[in-house]
């Protein structure tokens, strides 16, 4: 088969949308490496593009015009490329696909992250959502097969845009294949000194917007940072709460016992998952949850939400805690930190629970997908 897939984030967006997009490459290279693959994208970022072992053709934009307006190229501009390519088919891996894209190829697939731009909508700029939601419903309409990252993304997509049950299909992503590496002792001791962290911190990992939780993690912790010696790390990328979260934690008194990361390097990350006592993450919402699994590939043990795809992502190894109350996360925070005997069930649980989810896997199970379409 001749496969193109949009690779705009797999090859220039380090959060989970890149993360889901370098697995599943990086599975089907390794897994099915029989087929053609082409990664469309208007550019691409030169370490990324190194992650990706295999063989595949980079397109990009072609003719000034689509040079000069990339986000056009992807919309409508890239069609003539894939028509000349007479590909099998075209999957759009982060909610949308070009306009008439299923008269140029034999099949479209759209992979369809979370509609977060609809349960969440202050997050965004008006002209920002209202682009989003043309896009997704369009894609979800046009394309012969949606692959949803969560049942949770695919309720909201039969309740919110009247998608047919049967056309869904939910495939879990997979964490970065970094993560399913061991980490050594003496790399934790090396992220530890470069970003000055203390030896016994608790983690939060994501970029810093409202859905993240920050504030009410951080009032869980000013409620019990005098019962331990352990320190609060928030490790994020980006987002525009960063100036409110640095704002609230000198309000609380905390700015001693608060480590804030912005822009932590991807190849620190599972060492500092590694390193860490336990991994926080109570979202409010999220299309899956991808950190959750690279916590417990590392094994750290995790609490996080017990609704949204939080939960699914955790597979019952993890303490599931109302993100919206602030004694309940205080409590289970502490509870894991007093017991050993939990930690370290959690930790080998995690880890087993995690190996589910590899980009092996995330692979298989989308080219029986593409297999199912195309005969």
């Amino acid at each position: 088969m001749k496969i193109a897939f949009d690779a705009k984030r797999a090859l220039n967006n380090h959060t989970g949308l890149g993360v889901y997009a370098r697995a599943l490459l990086s599975g089907m290279f390794s897994e099915f490496p029989e087929h053609e693959y082409f990664l469309f994208s208007p550019k691409a970022d030169e370490h990324l593009l190194q992650q990706l072992q295999g063989a595949f053709k980079l397109c990009l934009p072609q003719g000034l015009i689509n040079r000069i307006f990339p986000a056009l190229w992807r919309s409508v501009g890239a069609n003539p490329q894939l028509r000349s390519l007479r590909t099998d088919i075209y999957h759009g891996l982060s909610n949308e696909l070009p306009f008439a894209v299923h008269r140029h190829t034999r099949a479209a697939v759209v992979t369809i992250h979370d509609l977060i731009f609809l349960k969440n909508p202050e997050q965004y700029f008006v002209a920002d959502r209202i682009i989003y939601h043309i896009k997704t419903r369009y894609a979800a309409k046009c394309a012969a097969k949606i692959i949803a990252v969560s049942n949770e993304t695919k309720k909201d997509l039969i309740e919110r845009y009247k998608i047919s049950d049967e056309k869904i299909e939910v495939i879990y992503p997979a964490a970065d294949t970094r993560f399913e590496v061991p980490v050594t002792a003496d790399e934790i001791q090396r992220v530890k000194s470069k970003y000055n962290l203390p030896q016994r911190y608790l983690l939060h990992v994501g970029a810093f917007f409202p859905r993240k939780n920050h504030i009410r993690l951080l009032d869980a912790f000013h409620k019990i940072h005098r019962d331990t010696d352990a320190m609060l790390v928030l490790a994020g990328y980006g987002g525009f709460m960063l100036r409110k979260v640095q704002e609230h934690t000198a309000h609380l008194g905390l700015t001693n016992r608060v480590v804030i990361l912005n822009r932590v390097h991807g190849d620190d990350l599972p060492a500092l998952y590694a390193g860490s006592e336990m991994m926080v993450y109570p979202c409010l919402y999220e299309g899956f949850g991808i950190p959750v699994l690279e916590a417990m590939w590392q094994q750290a043990p995790v609490i996080t939400t017990a609704c949204s795809a939080m939960a699914e992502a955790a597979g019952g190894h993890a303490l599931l805690v109302n993100p919206y109350e602030v004694d309940d996360l205080a409590d289970n925070i502490l509870q894991l930190l007093q017991n050993e005997r939990l930690r370290n069930k959690l930790k080998q649980d995690g880890f087993q629970h995690a190996k589910n989810f590899s980009s092996k896997n995330l692979a298989a199970r989308t080219m029986q997908v593409y297999r199912e379409l195309t005969g």
